[in-house]
Order: structure tokens, then sequence, then C-alpha cells
């Protein structure tokens, strides 16, 4: 194996502030590889997703955005969970590797400071 960063099944060891975490998700940036705890699958022209990314920021919460309509093979990853009776709506979001749901259970979780407890 080489690289700085060595990737078990889904988990990702990463030298975080001085101490080692383990992330369930992870990206590389400027060198060094972050730990996420939110993942959201959109299109910039979707409103919703832009909020999403906004109220994330906004709370200094750590994610990752995936533009469905610039990597299409996302899709697949993104709409996985539904079954065959719901509608593929945008944006799909995921805390600690669990599906959320869209914006606005997003925005109840940041409101009632839920999200503190899933990703701590």
């Amino acid at each position: 194996m080489t690289g700085r960063s060595l990737r078990v099944g889904i988990f990702l060891f990463v030298l975080c502030a001085g101490c080692v975490l383990l992330c369930r998700e992870g990206y590389r940036r400027g060198g060094r590889t972050q730990c996420v705890d939110v993942v959201i699958y959109g299109k910039d022209t979707c409103p919703f997703c832009r909020k999403a990314k906004l109220l994330l920021r906004t709370n200094n919460i750590r994610f990752i955005y995936h533009d469905l309509s610039a990597d299409p093979a996302k899709r697949k990853e993104a709409f996985a969970h539904l079954r065959a009776d719901e509608a593929p709506t945008i944006p799909q979001v995921f805390v600690e590797k669990e599906h959320l749901g869209g914006y606005s259970e997003l925005q109840d979780l940041v409101q009632t400071g839920g999200i503190w407890d899933k990703i701590s």
C-alpha cells in the first residue's frame, strides 16, 4: 500500500488536530485528509441544495457535496436507499452514512440541535 492514508472499508484513520480520529468518510484537501460528517447529493441548479450547503457552512459542519449533474455515476449512490414507490428528489442528505432525507429534515435537525448528537 502506498500513499499517506489507508482506507479500510468505509473507515479512514486521520490525523486531525493532534489526535487520531476514526472517520466514516474522508476527502483530500490541501494535501491533508479531512473528516466529514455529512454528505449531500444534489445539483447546483437546485435552490434547496444551495440552502442545505449554506446551512451547513453557517453552522461550521463539515460536508462533502456531490453534484449529480457533473457526476451522473453518483446518482445510483444517492438514490440506492429509496424504495420503488419513492420519488428520487434532491438534495439527498446523509449524516454519518445514515440517510436523513432532504433539506427540511436537515434544517429541522440543525435547528433542534440534534445534528450534534448524530455527528459527535
